[in-house]
């Protein structure tokens, strides 16, 4: 698919079905193989991936960005669950020191 050196600026996401392979990155190899889930931290979105996204001849492939990946995870609550956070005030307990 790719054979130049390129680094990512978004998190990247693959579920293989069917097929295998090997991805390199950060030149070590990585054996892709059917039903298999395969992430990757930022780097960016190089002009030979967004050409092999639309590709003419096969169906087209939709690059997500990590800010997008991240709503996708929230809205269909994939591996998530909501959690309320509370930050703490330190102002307010100062009032009880001596």
């Amino acid at each position: 698919m790719w054979s130049s050196l390129h680094r990512h600026d978004h998190y990247f996401l693959l579920v293989l079905t069917t097929g295998e392979g090997v991805h390199e990155c950060d030149f070590r190899p990585h054996a892709l193989a059917p039903h298999t889930v395969y992430a990757m931290r930022p780097g960016r979105f190089t002009g030979e991936a967004q050409k092999e996204a639309n590709r003419d001849g096969v169906p087209p492939i939709e690059l997500i960005d990590g800010e997008r990946l991240v709503s996708l995870f929230e809205k269909y609550e994939l591996g998530l669950k909501p959690k309320t956070v509370y930050e703490l005030v330190p102002e307010f307990f100062r009032s009880f020191e001596s």
